[in-house]
C-alpha cells in the first residue's frame, strides 16, 4: 500500500504531465492536430507524411496520455472525504 506521500507524489506528477500536453494533441489518440490524416489502425505501414516507426511512436504516446489523463481525472472526481483518506 502506498503512503499517502506516495499517493500525494503521483497526483502531482499525473497533474504536471496532464498541464504539459500541447494543446494541439489530442489526448485519447494518437492524432497530432486537428489536421493529422494519418491511419493509425495501421501502425506498422508507412503513411502519407510519416513512417511506420514514427505511427508506433505516436500510438504508445497516446496511450500514455490516456493512461495519466484517466488517472488524473479519477484524483480529480473524487470527493473530499475520499480524498481524505
Amino acid at each position: 500500500m502506498k503512503t499517502p506521500q506516495e499517493v500525494y507524489e503521483e497526483i502531482i506528477y499525473a497533474h504536471q504531465k496532464l498541464e504539459s500536453i500541447p494543446e494541439q494533441l489530442h489526448l485519447f489518440c494518437p492524432k497530432v492536430d486537428d489536421d493529422d490524416e494519418e491511419d493509425y489502425d495501421n501502425a506498422d505501414t508507412d503513411g502519407d507524411t510519416i513512417d511506420a516507426q514514427q505511427k508506433k511512436t505516436r500510438v504508445e504516446e497516446a496511450k500514455a496520455r490516456l493512461q495519466f489523463t484517466s488517472w488524473a481525472s479519477l484524483i480529480l472526481g473524487i470527493n473530499r472525504e475520499q480524498a481524505d483518506k
